[in-house]
């Protein structure tokens, strides 16, 4: 069983589970890259948020009940925040954006355009309680953004201690003070751009793949042997599958 995270493995350890590997998640480091200042100008002045008020505080992700993304949006933060993604379960878009009027919701956004959401922000808010990793937040690490999120399974498997690379925070109230703090550090050059990417990169496409292939395990029937009964309807099944995406 190949799991995601440290804290997924542990808890499924305490459960009876056997046989688990720890399968480091990796990231795209070309699409999620940092930006030179003037980089990050441009982009801000084409998506006409040059004269938003600094920090950028950002949330990328479905706008839904199990993201639990009203911790972030009601946080009197200073600066501006930014919602990065379509209407999700639970939600509706419409009323957030009666609610918040001084979130910029964009809906979603792709490709580069996301990642220049990313790259030109200041610290990425990850209020997600729910989440088994959560890709994002590798993501915005590789763009040079520090993470804050909550000392829950995800967010404790990404945001390194010490501060280097974001806060894990207790609760609703010290969501706030920490996203504030990691402005601050970011500010104070306390924390870096580049030791963001530099935690997110530590995990190589190379060694991802190499741990799936080394615990693949792949059965092929001899010829002198003759498969069980239901191989034949497994074996159909599959077929029939072929072309999917699941």
């Amino acid at each position: 069983m190949l799991v995601i995270t440290p804290s997924l493995l542990e808890d499924l350890k305490k459960n009876g589970f056997r046989n688990m590997v720890l399968w480091k998640q990796v990231v795209d480091a070309n699409r999620f890259r940092l930006f030179s200042e003037r980089e990050r100008q441009d982009f801000l002045k084409s998506q006409r948020l040059e004269n938003r008020p600094r920090p950028f505080y950002l949330f990328v992700g479905r706008v839904s009940s199990e993201k639990n993304i009203e911790a972030f949006l009601k946080a009197g933060l200073p600066g501006t925040k930014l919602v990065v993604g379509p209407e999700g379960a639970g939600l509706s878009l419409a009323k957030l954006k009666r609610k918040y009027p001084q979130v910029m919701f964009t809906g979603p956004r792709y490709g580069d355009e996301l990642g220049g959401y990313y790259a030109s922000s200041d610290v990425f808010m990850f209020p997600s309680k729910a989440d088994t990793l959560g890709l994002v937040m590798l993501e915005a690490m590789a763009s040079g953004l520090p993470v804050v999120g909550f000392n829950v399974t995800g967010p404790k498997d990404v945001i390194e201690p010490g501060g280097q690379t974001g806060f894990l925070a207790e609760n609703d109230a010290d969501l706030k003070e920490k996203a504030v703090q990691a402005w601050e550090n970011l500010q104070s050059g306390n924390i870096t751009r580049q030791a963001c990417r530099d935690a997110a990169l530590k995990a190589s496409w190379s060694q991802c793949v190499s741990t799936l292939l080394e615990n693949l395990k792949i059965h092929v029937w001899p010829p002198s042997q003759n498969p069980p009964a239901n191989a034949k309807k497994h074996t159909e099944m599959e077929a029939s599958y072929s072309g999917h995406c699941f």
